[in-house]
């Protein structure tokens, strides 16, 4: 009787083991959008995220992303501080949210911001915020120049916005 009750649990156990535990394993493993692209394959804009959710830092999550740093630091402080650098450069398999890119403070009067970037799949956009507001978009799926004027003593932040967005994306800033 011991024998059958011991053989009973263990069985209660897998069960159990396999209906609640291997699903989040499968998900840890099998990473997948949790913005979905509604809009469809040839459409890059944005459908679901706003610009109260870019103003807001809604927050981001990525799978097989990378990304490279270079150059001289500005007058960034706080939490900005370690994304301040003359050139950024990501990518990533699947992208949902708000990132952070980049961070300029600077005392110079003007700013450029030379962009390259490749939409693969989803939606995905670039938006350069000047203390705290929405200043411009750029443009994607090619190479472009922003140029800012009398920014002096500003934070002019660099953030990229996705929906199961697979990209690549770089911003070198020019202080002038």
């Amino acid at each position: 009787m011991k024998k059958i009750i011991i053989i009973i649990c263990s069985i209660i156990v897998v069960v159990l083991f396999s209906v609640v535990a291997v699903p989040k394993f499968i998900k840890i493993f099998k990473f997948e959008s949790e913005i979905p692209d509604v809009n469809g394959p040839d459409d890059y804009s944005l459908a679901t995220l706003s610009e109260d959710d870019v103003l807001g830092d809604y927050g981001s999550k990525m799978w097989i992303t990378g990304t490279s740093e270079k150059g001289n630091e500005t007058n960034v402080s706080g939490i900005y501080k370690e994304i301040d650098r003359d050139e950024i450069s990501s990518y990533a398999k699947i992208f949902d949210g708000v990132y952070t890119a980049q961070a300029t403070k600077t005392s110079s009067n003007d700013l450029i911001f030379s962009f390259s970037s490749n939409v693969k799949s989803g939606n995905f956009a670039i938006y350069i915020l000047v203390d705290g507001e929405i200043y411009r978009q750029a443009d994607i799926n090619c190479k472009t120049k922003v140029k800012l004027l009398n920014i002096n003593d500003k934070l002019v932040l660099v953030k990229i916005v996705g929906e199961a967005a697979e990209y690549e994306f770089s911003v070198i800033r020019s202080i002038v």
